[in-house]
């Protein structure tokens, strides 16, 4: 019991990292073509260009998402509990990690786009950069 609580609280707190860790440009930004004004966007919100923080929060969504799905369909697919698990037991768990993955897929979605967002924002002020020159 004390190791499934522990693993929960990990679980927790590695969820979501994109929400926490990921942020996009201003809005605004895609229709100015004034290279002060974007330099003035990229300077007062600096934003992510990493993909980690969404690629983390995909694959644990991944995680959460799959072994909920096989605890669902094959829950014999997993060490049986001692004492084992009634079947509402185990579909309180599947709930659980349902409820775990749905926030975490979405972080990974909504950082994916900021990133996008914040390279396309890079590549058009590097593009204005290239012909001030």
């Amino acid at each position: 019991m004390e190791k499934s609580l522990a693993l929960a609280a990990v679980a927790l707190m590695m969820s979501g990292c994109s929400f926490l860790f990921v942020g996009g440009p201003s809005s605004g930004w895609e229709d100015t073509q004034d290279l002060d004004r974007l330099r003035s966007i990229a300077a007062v919100r600096p934003c992510t260009t990493s993909k980690v923080p969404p690629i983390t929060d995909g694959v644990l969504g991944a995680i959460y998402g799959g072994v909920a799905l096989t605890m669902f369909f094959n829950p014999d697919a997993f060490e049986p509990a001692d004492p084992p698990m009634t079947r509402g037991e185990e579909l309180f768990a599947v709930g659980f990690l349902a409820a775990m993955g749905a926030p975490t897929i979405w972080s990974a979605l909504s950082g994916n786009k900021k990133v996008n967002e914040c390279r396309a924002l890079r590549d058009k002020l590097n593009e204005a950069l290239g012909r001030e020159r």
